[in-house]
Order: C-alpha cells, then structure tokens, then sequence
C-alpha cells in the first residue's frame, strides 16, 4: 500500500465549496475527489509533456511527405469522412499551420 502523508491545503472558501459540492453529487468524499483531480491534472502534465519532447524531435517534412501521399483505394466501409467534416477549414488550418513553421 502506497505511504500517505497529511497536508494542510489552503483553498479559497468558493473553491473549497464547488469542489464539496461536486464530491457530494459524485458520492465521493472530499478528499478522494482533491486526489483524483490532482492525479488527473498531473497526468495531464505529464501527457502534455511527453507530446512536447516528442514534437521537438519530429521530423516536420517526413510528416509532410506522409500527408500528402494520396491513395488510390476508397476507404473502407465506415471509414469515409462524415459529410459534416469540414475538410476545407481543415485543409486551410493545415496550410496555416505549416506557413508558421
């Protein structure tokens, strides 16, 4: 089992109540909750953080030379693009996205 240790957290009274308000609709206690969100936003830190060192090391014109690639195959059964997707703003994003670099 994991050592525990006690801390004396300091919370602005509107934030301590929104988080024992949360708690109480998710049937958790207090503290459970405070862990579970400090857990989630560590987590996403270090996600963030991976994707970031990995970014640093891409190589930007392989990945451009694999988007451009075009196939001759039709996609599968339920893997074509959804009518709603709007491939022009993503295109635009794209290229916006590759002028800055």
């Amino acid at each position: 089992m994991p050592r525990k240790s006690n801390f004396a957290l300091r919370l602005p009274a509107s934030l301590k109540m929104e988080a024992e308000l949360v708690a109480k609709e998710e049937g958790t206690p207090l503290n459970q909750l405070i862990n579970i969100a400090l857990a989630d936003k560590l987590a996403a830190w270090r996600t963030a953080k991976f994707f970031e060192q990995r970014a640093a090391h891409a190589d930007r014109a392989a990945v451009d030379r694999l988007l451009v690639r075009v196939g001759n195959e039709p996609p599968r059964p339920d893997d074509e693009i959804p009518e709603e997707v709007d491939l022009n703003g993503i295109r635009e994003r794209l290229a916006k996205a590759k002028q800055q670099g």
